[in-house]
């Protein structure tokens, strides 16, 4: 599957343009409201990012292996972690841009809120009702 303009095996990703993002559990209201935005986040600046962008998982083991090693201490402990289940438009791979991590894809384009599918605990289990 040729996909962002590299070559994809079905294994690489998961089929249906789906896709993970990690979030706090405080900005899912607003996400929710008004998508996510490309922007140089604290992360990203600490990583010496220069373009905006959203970072996406397309797997949920590369999530998880994620959240056990580099991106789980960039967080403090007590953080409250979801995940975001993204499903974009079969279009919309053409707003990715792989990056030289496999296990990751930036989209330079905001995501918008329709594109959020579900709200999960790090477990994978879905939030149903969240507080604002």
């Amino acid at each position: 599957m040729l996909w962002a303009g590299r070559l994809f095996s079905e294994v690489e990703i998961e089929m249906e343009n789906k896709f993970w993002h990690v979030t706090s559990l405080e900005s899912v209201p607003s996400i929710l409201r008004n998508g996510l935005i490309p922007r140089i986040g604290p992360r990203s600046s600490e990583a010496g990012e220069t373009e905006p962008g959203v970072y996406l998982f397309p797997t949920y083991e590369a999530v998880e292996d994620a959240l056990m090693n580099w991106l789980g201490d960039q967080f403090p402990d007590d953080a409250n972690l979801v995940l975001l289940r993204i499903r974009l438009p079969y279009d919309a791979t053409t707003w990715l841009v792989v990056t030289d991590a496999d296990y990751e894809v930036v989209s330079r384009e905001a995501i918008p809120a329709n594109c959020i599918a579900g709200v999960y605990d790090e477990q994978r289990r879905r939030i149903t009702a969240l507080d604002s």
